[in-house]
């Protein structure tokens, strides 16, 4: 069904959003330097901004460069001040604020909170359900960004004899588990909808994972850790949100669904606080894991389903006035197929700006 002419207007102004929220990361991260350097010094730590948000095995690989970027914490400290301060990072820092007085604990329990409850950003797309057929590119970009920029290099930075094995073994468990939904409902469209939510679940498990570890390394590491994930979360809650919109969830159901995976958040964080030698084991397990959980929901349900709608066929009056299935013309199919590109591309330089603010 092609997407209305009038729609385009929110769909640019969404994008435009997310490309915003991308680039205040960018500004928010130089001025993470600026502000902490301002406290005890004790920010040094500040450095694992970019390795806390890797999952909970980076813990012991932060310690072993705290030495090296003491050497070079004036100037990092002096190249913040060629940055004029931005009200928007000020403000967030001010917001985040409390979580450096908080016992690790408390402060990474908050956080893992506060990142939960970004999944009510899916209120935002209420409004913009006719927009699907132009959200679910979107997702298909986002997600295989996320894969190839985000979360495989990091199951990769320190790959274990367990790895590869585990990443195969999750994308074989998902593949059987579809199949047996498939098998239990045959006529029902939710099979996507439910390994999407599984797949979720783990992912938002790991970034508990990662909250707790930087948190117990110091209070800069944890806030800018937190940072990191929200904007992470943010383009990937639009994307689950079109995924179980697509499986034909209806909007609350969707919603509630959205904030039960995103709920999994705060039970990895109280697993690595209090079962932190569990957790040291099951590190090596659940990233892999949930990263093969997410390889085969992109490829076997997602991708697939932006490719059925790219080729749905047309209906039109046949003779006896009931509607015909016909090919798609290919002007209309041509149509669908700029629009499908215009929403992956959007998910991907979301995904891409992010990430790349990460590593500077």
């Amino acid at each position: 069904m092609p997407i209305p002419r009038p729609a385009l207007l929110p769909t640019l102004l969404l994008l435009l959003l997310l490309l915003a929220l991308a680039l205040a990361h960018g500004s928010l991260l130089h001025h993470d330097h600026e502000h902490h350097g301002s406290h005890d010094h004790h920010d040094a730590d500040s450095s694992h901004h970019s390795h806390a948000h890797a999952h909970a095995h980076d813990h012991a690989h932060d310690h072993a460069h705290d030495h090296a970027h003491d050497h070079d914490h004036d100037h990092d400290h002096d190249h913040a001040h060629d940055h004029a301060p931005n009200p928007l990072t000020t403000r967030l820092h001010d917001l985040l604020d409390p979580l450096h007085t908080l016992p690790p604990a408390t402060a990474a329990l908050t956080a893992s909170l506060l990142i939960s409850s970004l999944s009510l950003t899916s209120l935002l797309l209420l409004p913009l359900t006719p927009l699907l057929p132009l959200l679910l590119p979107f997702a298909a970009g986002a997600l295989l960004a996320d894969l190839f920029y985000h979360l495989l290099p990091h199951v990769y930075l320190h790959p274990t004899a367990s790895t590869a094995p585990t990443l195969l073994l999750s994308v074989a468990v998902f593949a059987l588990l579809d199949a047996v939904i498939r098998r239990v409902h045959p006529h029902s469209h939710a099979a996507p909808a439910y390994i999407n939510l599984a797949a979720d679940a783990l992912h938002n498990f790991c970034d508990g994972l990662a909250l707790a570890a930087a948190f117990l390394v110091s209070p800069a590491a944890g806030v800018a850790t937190t940072v990191a994930i929200a904007l992470h979360e943010i383009p990937q809650e639009i994307a689950d949100y079109a995924v179980l919109l697509r499986a034909g969830f209806s909007k609350p159901r969707a919603l509630l669904a959205n904030l039960a995976c995103a709920a999994t958040a705060l039970v990895g964080t109280a697993a690595a606080l209090f079962a932190a030698a569990l957790v040291e084991k099951a590190d090596e397990v659940v990233p892999p894991f949930a990263a093969g959980a997410l390889v085969y929901m992109t490829f076997a349900t997602v991708v697939p389903d932006v490719i059925e709608d790219l080729c749905r066929p047309q209906k039109v009056e046949g003779e006896h006035g009931k509607d015909e299935s016909v090919p798609v013309p290919w002007t209309t199919f041509v149509k669908r197929l700029v629009m499908a590109f215009v929403g992956a591309c959007g998910g991907v330089l979301i995904v891409q700006l992010v990430e790349t603010t990460h590593q500077h």
